[in-house]
């Protein structure tokens, strides 16, 4: 029989094992013990004609992100969400795993440039990576929250913080992130204050 799961990992780690995480750590990670994946909506091959079905109606469920929160105490807690489809036998043993899929990164950075963005599970993911993907673009670096996007909401987009482009030389007394010389330069970050 085939089997549909949709749920997620949780774990709190050390900010010096985060340096080293890369997706899919808390899931399939060689961690030092197993962790507990919880599942909130498990669906049999009855309910869904395709596994592509499956995708599309698990993804909409509260619109569930990954994410990463640096907590006070120097830990960070990092929480996946997933969705797979298995193989199992009459008894629920797992024959064959057919199909996984991550939800994306809470954060997205935009380039400004229309030809694609990234995504992270911080905030300070999401500025590390804008900062590493900084080109002569003319335009801000936006990050954007993805939980407080809604599809059919007039509000703004989610902006959070931006790395501001100025198209003129920097001055003595201007903080630059990145200069382009006399054609212009990143400033310093703009947080949002919500």
């Amino acid at each position: 029989m085939q089997l549909c799961r949709f749920g997620y990992a949780e774990k709190i780690m050390p900010e010096a094992e985060y340096a080293n995480f890369k997706k899919g750590d808390t899931i399939c990670g060689a961690f030092d013990f197993p962790n507990t994946i919880k599942c909130v909506e498990t669906w049999d091959e009855n309910d869904f004609a395709t596994y592509t079905e499956f995708v599309d109606k698990a993804k909409k469920l509260d619109e569930k992100f990954c994410s990463a929160i640096h907590q006070d105490d120097g830990t960070v807690k990092v929480k996946e969400w997933f969705i797979e489809a298995l193989d199992v036998d009459e008894n629920g043993n797992l024959l064959e795993k057919f199909g996984f899929d991550f939800a994306e990164g809470r954060y997205t950075v935009d380039f400004g440039t229309g030809t694609g963005s990234e995504t992270a599970y911080s905030l300070e993911d999401a500025m590390k990576k804008a900062e590493a993907g900084i080109a002569y673009t003319q335009k801000d670096i936006r990050i954007l929250d993805e939980t407080e996007r809604s599809p059919w909401s007039t509000d703004p987009e989610p902006v959070v913080a931006i790395l501001p482009w100025y198209g003129v030389k920097a001055g003595e007394d201007d903080e630059v992130v990145q200069g382009f010389g006399e054609y212009g330069f990143y400033g310093p970050w703009q947080k949002s204050d919500n």
